[in-house]
């Protein structure tokens, strides 16, 4: 038997071998994890959870601040500023309208009597007008409830405002209207769960660039099993890609075992030689149905996706909401796997249908099978 095993052969089980071995790893390194917390990791997790949110905040604020130079650098925004007339710039209201802003920020552009000159997006209340000497944020909430940070940046004798909406409340909720907090796109990478108060101050102040208190961040208190929880999703992140790699390493030499019965059986046409291709062809197809099912099964590629908030909406069940063949439809990105699965399986038996037909005269090619 060892002697009958081929290259490809030794390769595939090696292959089989190294990946069942750093699943195991893997495996063991999770339990390790668990059992070693202790009292001063959950401290550290409440110091790391704090240290993220700041640090995003102060990326949120560069983003803004970047935005408020771009919008101060166009020539039309400039002579708005400069003019004599505090009347709204038709050229500076077009040139705001082309720059790229990102989602739910505005632009303003106010003179030093606090005149907009021209705007792009939802207006908000001001607490401050020009002249401002230096780089301001703050927080300012509207009628409906929405809370918005507010960078100020100086221009001439008025500035540039830029808006970004944080959190907003909506009065109904259903598929389209949900409530909104940028704290959420936050949260994946937190250790321990945590909400953040803008506009008021507490015992884990978040300020900015200038000083200005913009909120307070309030972080739960940890317990060993919800850190243990964390350390398992990282950990299994890591043994279902291992799992994954496993399967379709496993499909790969299941396919590799199909072409070379195949190819036996075309050097020797015999019945017993087709059956065993045949049967081939079964398990290759089982080990593609084995891989579509075990990758719902660990929930691939979804699991990966959280940061990438458009290729994760393609694998959103309300998108497509299919309980069909046990979940493969359940979204377009689970239809697409499936599809793609499919298709391998269809190419597989019309390669085994056309060597068939190409080896094996017409009278006889099903009696051959058949017997």
């Amino acid at each position: 038997m060892l002697r009958s095993l081929s290259r490809h052969t030794a390769l595939v089980l090696g292959g089989v071998v190294v990946l069942v071995a750093l699943l195991g790893v893997t495996m063991a390194i999770e339990a390790w994890q668990v059992r070693s917390l202790t009292s001063a990791d959950v401290e550290r997790a409440r110091a790391q959870t704090v240290a993220l949110v700041r640090t995003e905040l102060a990326d949120v604020i560069s983003d803004m601040e970047r935005d408020a130079a771009s919008a101060a650098a166009l020539p039309a925004v400039q002579a708005a500023v400069a003019s004599s007339s505090r009347q709204p710039s038709a050229d500076a209201l077009a040139a705001l309208a082309r720059l790229s802003r990102p989602p739910r920020t505005s632009i303003e552009v106010v003179a030093a009597d606090g005149t907009i000159l021209a705007w792009s997006g939802a207006t908000f209340p001001r607490l401050t007008s020009p002249p401002i000497e230096s780089l301001r944020t703050g927080v300012v909430s509207d009628d409906a409830g929405r809370r918005a940070l507010v960078v100020w940046r100086p221009l001439g004798d008025g500035a540039v405002r830029v808006i970004r909406v944080v959190q907003a409340a909506v009065p109904v909720r259903n598929r389209y209207l949900q409530d909104y907090d940028i704290a959420d796109l936050w949260r994946p990478g937190a250790p321990v769960p945590f909400s953040v108060r803008f506009g008021e101050g507490d015992e884990q102040p978040l300020t900015g660039p200038d000083g200005s208190l913009l909120g307070t961040i309030e972080v739960g208190e940890p317990n060993a099993r919800g850190l243990a929880d964390r350390r398992r999703r990282v950990t299994r992140a890591f043994s279902a890609w291992w799992a994954t790699l496993l399967l379709l390493w496993i499909v790969f030499g299941l396919g590799d075992v199909l072409l070379a019965a195949l190819r036996r059986a075309e050097r020797a046409p015999s019945r017993r030689r087709w059956v065993q291709a045949l049967l081939a062809l079964l398990v290759f197809l089982g080990g593609l149905a084995a891989l579509r099912y075990g990758m719902l099964a660990l929930d691939v590629p979804v699991r990966w996706l959280d940061g990438a908030r458009r290729p994760a909406a393609l694998f959103d069940p309300a998108l497509l909401a299919s309980d069909f063949g046990g979940g493969a439809l359940r979204s377009p990105g689970d239809l697409a796997l499936s599809a793609g699965i499919l298709l391998v399986a269809m190419g597989a038996a019309m390669v085994f249908a056309l060597r068939y037909a190409a080896s094996v005269p017409e009278s006889s090619r099903w009696r051959r099978i058949a017997g």
